[in-house]
């Protein structure tokens, strides 16, 4: 079973995670790694943290000396250059401050550290691999920022914000092409794809939001149900409103999926709060704070939704090296098509 951890904190000297039950025979070079790295960190309305942070990072085991998976789980370390811990106990609006200091009776700092996005830099160093996966078998995943504050993304646009001392939400899109038929199941709840997609995506910091194909829009069509077509002798679907899933079940259409994200809790502009351990009122403000997230999730998402659509990979065709599954689902590919010809 394809399984992840991290650990951690925003400011502490290291963070690492661990991805157990990858098959061997993918190479993944360390530039690979370092260049999705930099699109996370380098993306358009980040903060000064991400000016600081270079992301360094050591692979310390699943990778032989020519590069390649060996099958033992992968354990990835990434330094982080800013390791002062702010003690700061004004709680921040929006965050996980005050639930999780209530929940675990820690300080509000705490729960800050933690929950921090800071933890993503590593998710998307460790999904490195599963995306490697997928491109090796021909799986594509691409994103893109569809709006920003209600606005379509634009160079202008970018510049007024970065003049401001808000923080502003928006809503991205990523896709995943080429997908075998047949990821996930509608035999029981817990092994929906959707469901298993709605829950990764909905773990990314600042997501409020997750549609699968016309998603909400279904509620503002007379017919939205796709239909088929005999294209070059083979069926396949007319439109793909789905989104690429049928009852939990891939149905060979690309993938696509749009979030929603939420004005970030740490804003250049000051919120009204309260000092959690004066019980007096208090300002919070941060001067570090992204203007935005759309971007850097846009792009993390990615690595999310690689991870969720390997472990479905891993789950239907098995194999412990990347030979073994290649040629299943090559031959499970072929199986398809043939199923699919026109009479």
């Amino acid at each position: 079973m394809l399984e992840y951890l991290t650990c951690g904190y925003s400011h502490s000297s290291k963070n690492a995670g661990i991805l157990s039950g990858f098959p061997s025979g993918v190479k993944v070079e360390k530039k690979y790694i370092e260049k999705h790295l930099k699109r996370r960190a380098e993306s358009p309305l980040r903060g000064t943290r991400q000016k600081l942070e270079t992301d360094s990072f050591e692979i310390i085991s699943g990778l032989d000396y020519k590069n390649f998976t060996d099958g033992s789980p992968i354990g990835i370390i990434l330094t982080n250059t800013v390791k002062t811990f702010k003690r700061e106990q004004i709680i921040r609006p929006g965050h996980a401050d005050l639930p999780a200091a209530l929940k675990y009776s820690i300080e509000p700092w705490q729960a800050r550290e933690r929950a921090s996005a800071r933890e993503t830099a590593v998710r998307t160093a460790l999904f490195c691999f599963t995306m490697r996966l997928l491109e090796d078998l021909g799986i594509k995943i691409s994103s893109k920022v569809i709006s920003i504050d209600a606005e379509k993304p634009s160079v202008s646009l970018i510049e007024k914000l970065k003049k401001s001392k808000n923080s502003f939400g928006g809503i991205f899109e990523v896709k995943a092409e080429n997908i075998p038929i047949g990821l996930g199941s509608h035999i029981s709840a817990e092994r929906r794809l959707s469901g298993k997609i709605f829950s990764a995506l909905g773990s990314l910091n600042a997501v409020k939001g997750v549609e699968i194909g016309s998603g909400f829009s279904f509620a503002q069509k007379n017919s939205s149900i796709d239909e088929f077509e005999n294209d070059k002798g083979f069926w396949k679907y007319l439109s793909n409103n789905s989104g690429g899933i049928n009852a939990g079940i891939a149905n060979g259409e690309p993938i696509v999926l749009k979030c929603a994200v939420r004005p970030l809790s740490g804003q250049r502009e000051s919120l009204s709060s309260f000092d959690f351990k004066t019980r007096k009122k208090a300002e919070s403000l941060s001067n570090t704070s992204d203007i935005s997230c759309v971007y850097p999730a846009a792009v993390i998402s990615e690595f999310i939704l690689s991870y969720v659509l390997a472990q479905a990979i891993m789950e239907k065709f098995g194999g412990d090296s990347f030979k073994e599954i290649s040629q299943r689902v090559y031959l499970w590919r072929k199986k398809s098509k043939k199923i699919l010809r026109a009479a």
